[in-house]
Order: C-alpha cells, then sequence, then structure tokens
C-alpha cells in the first residue's frame, strides 16, 4: 500500500479505508496499521508545512523601491573656471542641459496626461506627472499694471500648489525631515506695440549701414539694457520677408545676481519690483503663412487686409495669412516658496532669496535637521535651472507646439485663441518634467561617465539623507526573495527526501534483528518492481540471478539466451475461485 501510492496524504486515505473495513474482525488490523498511519501523518504534515513556507520564498516589491546608493551621488557642475575661459567643459554642460530638456519635452508628451497613465515609460520617476493649477489673475506688467494684452487673452498663474519632498520627489523621508515646495508662474502675451516701447531705426546713413541691407529698418524693443545695447531684443524687415521659420528669442533675470553676470535687466516700464524673477520671450514669425485667421494674441495673423495674401492658383484663388505683428511677445514672472508643514513657510520670493529663506524660517522654528538641511539643497540647485523660460531658452521652438504642424512655411493647423496659454503649459509642464529627473539624477549619478569627475556631492554627515533614501517606482516583474523562508523551505524538504531515501535501508536493516521482521521484509521485497520483473523474466527463461532477495536482483543472462520455461524447476502459484 505504501509502494502504491502517490504521496504520504494517499497511503494515509488508504490506510483508513483499510482500518475501517476491518473494524468488525478480530485481526487487529487498526492496532496493526496505527503507526503507519502515523507516519504518513507526520510526513504530509511537514510537507504542508513546508508549502506553507513557499509564499514567503518571493514576493513582488510594492509600488515603490529604494535606489541604491550611488558613490556618485551629487549634481555635476561646471567649476566657474570652466564658463569664464570658455573652454569645451562649459559648452558639454550646455549641451547636457539642452538633451535634459529634449528628454523632458518628450516625457511631457508623452506622460503629462491622462491618457498615458498605463505606459511603461511613464514610470520613470516616484510620481509620474507635479500637477498645477491654472487660475486667471491680474496683470502684474507695467507701471500701472497695464502692459498685458486683455483682448482675447487674460493673465494666468501655474501654481504647483505644495509638492511633497517624499511624495512627489521621492524622498524618502520622515515627516520631520521632509519639505514642501512650491513654484508659482505669473504669464501674459506683452503690449509690445505701446508708445516708448520700440525704437524704429533706419539704418540709412548710420554706422549700421554697413551691417545690413541698404534701407533695412532695424525694430528695437525697450524693455530693459542688454549687455549689447540699451535695446532689449531687435528684429529687421529682412528677416520678415526671408526668414522661413518662427524665431523665438528668450531672456532671463534674476534678482539677487549681479548685473554683471546677467544678460538682462527688466526696465520699470515692464517689472520694477524685486520680488520674482523675470522671462521675456519675442516670437516672430517672419514668412510663415496661415490657412486661417488667428485670433490668439502671441500668434495673430489674418486680422486686416493688411494680413492677407491671395495666391492664383489654376481655377481659383488660394488665401493665406501674415502675422498681424512684426513681433509678439510673452512676459512670465516666477517666484518660490518653500514650507515645512502647511502654514510654515517662507514668502513667495526669487530663486536666489529661497535658500537663505527657507534656513531662516527652519531656525525660527527649531526645525532645522540634516534631513531637511540635504532636501533644501537639492531643491535649490535643481531650481535653478528649472525656471520656466529654461526650455524655451535651451531649445527655441523646439519645445514650442505650434511649429509642430508646420509644412514648410505653412501652418496647416487651426491655432486656437489661446494657443500661447498652451504654448506657457507647456513650457511649465518641460520645466517641472526636468526637475523630476534633476532630482533622480542627484542619487542615482549621472549616467554619462564623462560628467562623474565633476560631480560635487553632500557632506559626509548629510550623505546617508541625501544619498542613500531616494524612492522610484518599481518597474512591473521585479521581485523580492527571502532568505531566511528560501532557507526553511530547502532544509526541510532536503531532510524529508532524505528521511524517505534512507527508509528502506534503515527498515532492511532492523529487519534482520527478528525472524519474523524477517518474513515481512522478504514479502515486501518480493512486492516491488524489480522482483517482479525478475519473477517475469524467470518465466522467458532467464536464469544466473544474484541478489534475488535484494529489492534490485541482476542476472547477466539476455533473454535472447533464455533457456525454455520448465514448469517443473519452480514452484507455481494456484488461483482458486468459489
Amino acid at each position: 500500500m505504501l509502494r502504491n501510492s502517490s504521496s504520504a496524504a494517499g497511503a494515509a486515505s488508504q490506510l483508513l479505508k483499510m482500518m475501517y473495513g476491518y473494524r468488525s474482525y478480530k485481526i487487529r488490523a487498526s492496532a496493526r496499521s496505527i503507526l503507519y498511519l502515523l507516519a504518513c501523518a507526520v510526513i504530509f504534515l511537514l510537507w504542508t508545512l513546508c508549502g506553507l513556507y513557499a509564499p514567503y520564498v518571493y514576493t513582488r516589491t510594492g509600488s515603490d523601491v529604494l535606489l541604491a546608493e550611488s558613490p556618485y551621488c551629487g549634481f555635476a557642475l561646471p567649476q566657474v573656471s570652466d564658463s569664464t575661459n570658455g573652454g569645451d567643459t562649459f559648452n558639454m554642460f550646455q549641451k547636457r542641459d539642452i538633451d535634459l530638456v529634449s528628454s523632458a519635452d518628450a516625457y511631457v508628451q508623452q506622460c503629462y496626461n491622462e491618457s498615458s497613465a498605463t505606459s511603461a515609460q511613464c514610470s520613470t520617476f516616484p510620481k509620474q506627472s507635479l500637477q498645477y493649477r491654472k487660475t486667471v489673475v491680474g496683470c502684474p506688467f507695467g507701471a500701472n499694471n497695464d502692459l498685458c494684452v486683455t483682448v482675447n487673452s487674460s493673465t494666468i498663474q501655474l501654481d504647483t500648489g505644495l509638492l511633497d519632498s517624499n511624495f512627489d520627489f521621492g524622498i524618502n523621508a520622515r515627516e520631520s525631515e521632509t519639505l514642501k515646495y512650491r513654484q508659482v508662474a505669473t504669464c501674459s502675451p506683452l503690449l509690445a506695440g505701446s508708445a516708448g516701447l520700440v525704437a524704429i531705426v533706419n539704418t540709412t546713413g548710420t554706422d549700421l549701414a554697413a551691417s545690413y541691407p541698404p534701407g533695412e529698418v532695424l525694430y528695437e524693443y525697450m524693455f530693459g539694457p542688454t549687455t549689447v545695447g540699451n535695446y532689449t531684443y531687435v528684429h529687421t524687415q529682412y528677416e520678415r520677408l526671408y526668414e522661413q521659420n518662427y524665431e523665438i528669442t528668450t531672456l532671463q533675470y534674476f534678482p539677487g545676481v549681479d548685473l554683471d553676470e546677467q544678460e538682462w535687466a527688466p526696465n520699470s516700464t515692464l517689472y520694477a519690483a524685486q520680488d520674482a524673477d523675470v522671462t521675456i520671450s519675442f516670437l516672430a514669425a517672419n514668412e510663415i503663412k496661415y490657412y486661417y485667421p488667428v485670433y490668439d494674441p502671441l500668434f495673430s495673423a489674418g486680422l486686416d487686409d493688411n494680413d492677407t495674401i491671395i495666391v492664383p492658383d489654376g481655377a481659383k484663388n488660394e488665401t493665406f495669412y501674415t502675422s498681424h505683428h512684426l513681433v509678439d511677445v510673452v512676459g512670465c514672472i516666477e517666484q518660490y516658496q518653500i514650507c515645512i508643514t502647511e502654514g510654515v513657510c517662507t514668502p513667495l520670493v526669487p530663486l536666489q532669496v529661497i535658500q537663505n529663506a527657507t534656513v531662516a524660517l527652519l531656525k525660527a522654528n527649531n526645525a532645522e535637521n540634516i534631513g531637511r538641511i540635504a532636501t533644501l539643497g537639492r531643491l535649490s540647485i535643481t531650481s535653478g535651472s528649472t525656471g520656466i523660460g529654461n526650455p524655451v531658452l535651451r531649445r527655441g521652438i523646439a519645445v514650442m507646439l505650434a511649429p509642430r504642424s508646420l509644412n514648410g512655411v505653412t501652418q496647416t493647423a487651426r491655432l486656437p485663441q489661446n494657443q500661447w496659454e498652451l504654448e506657457v503649459e507647456n513650457w511649465f509642464s518641460i520645466a517641472l518634467a526636468k526637475m523630476q529627473s534633476y532630482m533622480l539624477s542627484y542619487a542615482a549619478g549621472p549616467e554619462d561617465p564623462i560628467f562623474r569627475p565633476f560631480v560635487s556631492g553632500p557632506v559626509a554627515a548629510a550623505r546617508n539623507s541625501a544619498c542613500a533614501n531616494q524612492r522610484v517606482r518599481n518597474m512591473e516583474g521585479n521581485v523580492n526573495f527571502n532568505l531566511s523562508a528560501l532557507i526553511v523551505l530547502a532544509v526541510g524538504g532536503f531532510v524529508l527526501i532524505f528521511i524517505g531515501l534512507c527508509f528502506e535501508p534503515i527498515v532492511a536493516w532492523i529487519s534482520k534483528l527478528n525472524s519474523s521482521l524477517r518474513k515481512r521484509w522478504a514479502q515486501y521485497v518480493s512486492d516491488g518492481m524489480y522482483q517482479i520483473q525478475r519473477s517475469s523474466l524467470e518465466a522467458q527463461g532467464v536464469r544466473n540471478w544474484k541478489h534475488e532477495k535484494d529489492s534490485l536482483p541482476t542476472s547477466s543472462q539476455l533473454v535472447e539466451q533464455a533457456e525454455p520455461f520448465e514448469a517443473s524447476s519452480h514452484e507455481s502459484v494456484a488461483f482458486v475461485s468459489k
């Protein structure tokens, strides 16, 4: 019965069935079988116990995991000498920043919308996207807050709200070591053609004549001086007629940075306060032609007859529309805020002020600790290159949405009335995605080995808080192995298998101690597979058997060499039916 059962549970079942069937006989079937039943039950329970450990051997990881600490933890930053000397190193970092904007742009187009929630490529960061709220606010530009376009447009504010360093950026820490970060951008198209804001210069008869085509007219926009002149931006009639694509030029101003280190400073006509970073972008459509009139203030086209071009096309004429303005302008101010908890925050301040303001806030509230200082350092450095103007400053029209529907010099798509808002929101989203990338790369270190020598890591005391606690979303398919459960399962299984292998040899040895046991063992062996095979081969005349009483008898004689069966030389078994 034991031999013909596939498992201990099966053998126990058969034993119980036999004990029940012979319960009325006086042959003590139960007493004789109880030992075997207990052995089967013990083996079954032991295998079941091993089975209970199986689910603990491996489990799928949660939705988030911690990155292993990188020896290159920190930001790769060029040294001051690299920029002042104009060397290859500075250019290398500029290209890297451009590449980061390109990657962030691609990520935004794919992952900053609800339809991409299940995309595997959108699992790069602890949170798929950093959300913001858009509201309509008052105009911040102009001496009397009157420089914003109000026709078909309103000033908008993009506000991230309080982004948690733990939940949104994945800096795994206790509540007492976290910070909350907020970024607010307020933007509007500007009245670029207002009196005093554009100087028209005819180059004929001036020192500029040699640098331009004859009769060239310059349009100088006066929103504050730059390092090249007392104007902010200049555009020419020549570019309007011959440049076959959009052009966008962006300038940024950071209060708190020395003026001689900046390319531009806004004048009081644009923005006199020093409480926000200022970004201004000049967009020229040049030779771009539109199939449809555009009523958006940044892309305005076809607003009067002067913007209309009729082109003969066989039997009919085709109408195109051109830009209404030589140049359109959009301005943004940007402010930052960091909170210890809700209600305990710095004021909204420029980028250069936020770090010192946060340190003062922490000290004033006795909330300063190494975890928060490490997080503040990451946020401060990251924010320096993730303002709303950074994407367009680095990649120009490549991060704009309207040029993506150009066919040559023709704008094939019908641009909506709020196209400028879509553009600005796209820049803001790219800046946020770039910030996500920067925060993660701080802990992981630069992917490109060429930047690793430039890594500036945290001080030793802050290394654990800054480098060993970056949380990322787990990619599908990763599992964790429980070494303790694996050892228990392996050892337990090995012991049970070993007992099974040793069972017959032990019983065979014990049977030699008693004649009754020897007889029972002989009967057990005779029912074995190889003994049954021996009986079959003997019936075919195979002789010369060795180890006839063992579980594995052997013979050197082949079946083909066997003599015919002689019934008289063997015992016979008779089956009697009643």
